[in-house]
C-alpha cells in the first residue's frame, strides 16, 4: 500500500517531539510547491510566483531537520546557502545571486529535479548592519537585492566567453529561511505562527 501524504507528517513527528502543527504547515506548503513545480515542467510558461517561508527558533528545535526530512520524504532536491557569506552584489565575495547560481548548475534538467528548495540559514545576518562605524546600511541594499529574486527574474547562468550554460526563473524556487530571532522570538510569544516559537509550554 502506497503512502498518502498525513503517512509521511506522522513518520516526520516521531521523530520530533512537540512541532506537530510546523511539521504540518511546512509540509504542506512544501507539497503544494511540488505539485506547482511538476504543473511547471508540463507547461512552463504558466506563472509561478515564488514561496517564502521563515523559521525562528533557538538551536536544537528542528528547523534544519525537520525541513531537510520533509524534502527527502517528497524527493524534492534542496540546496544550502549561508548568508553569512552573503555580500551586495558587485564587491567582493559572493553575492545571493552567485550563490544560488552555485548551486543551480547541479541541477540543469528542471524535468529531473522539479521544485528546486532554497535553504538559506543564518538569515539574520542579512538583517543587521554590518558597518555601523560608517552609517552604511548595507544590509537594506543585500535585502533589496534578494527580494526582487524572490519576485522572479530570468537568471542565465554563463560559462566560458559569455556562453549561456543554462536559464531559470528566480521565482519557481521555493525559500526557506531560518535563523534564531530571538528579540523576535520574544515579542511573538502569544502569536500563532509558522515557525519554531518557542513558548511557555515547549521551552
Amino acid at each position: 500500500m502506497s503512502k498518502t501524504f498525513p503517512d509521511y507528517l506522522e513518520k516526520i513527528k516521531k521523530k520530533v517531539v512537540g512541532q506537530d502543527y510546523v511539521i504540518d504547515r511546512l509540509g504542506t506548503y512544501l507539497l503544494k510547491h511540488l505539485l506547482k513545480s511538476i504543473m511547471l515542467v508540463k507547461e512552463p510558461a504558466v506563472n509561478h510566483p515564488s514561496s517564502c517561508v521563515l523559521l525562528m527558533g533557538a538551536s536544537g528545535t528542528g528547523k534544519t531537520y525537520i525541513t531537510k526530512t520533509l524534502c527527502n520524504e517528497f524527493n524534492l532536491s534542496y540546496i544550502e546557502i549561508n548568508a553569512k557569506s552573503i555580500t551586495q552584489e558587485g564587491w567582493s565575495g559572493t553575492s545571493f545571486i552567485q550563490a544560488l547560481n552555485d548551486e543551480i548548475k547541479a541541477y540543469p534538467d528542471p524535468a529531473t529535479h522539479p521544485g528546486i528548495v532554497v535553504l538559506v540559514d543564518e538569515f539574520d545576518k542579512m538583517c543587521m548592519p554590518q558597518d555601523e562605524s560608517k552609517h552604511i546600511n548595507y544590509h537594506y541594499i543585500i535585502q533589496a537585492s534578494i527580494l526582487k529574486y524572490l519576485d522572479g527574474m530570468e537568471v542565465n547562468i554563463k560559462g566560458k566567453s559569455d556562453t549561456i550554460l543554462m536559464s531559470y526563473n528566480t521565482g519557481k524556487l521555493f525559500y526557506v529561511f531560518w535563523r534564531n530571532f530571538e528579540e523576535l522570538r520574544k515579542n511573538r510569544l502569544t502569536i500563532p505562527s509558522a515557525g519554531f516559537i518557542i513558548n511557555k509550554e515547549n521551552k
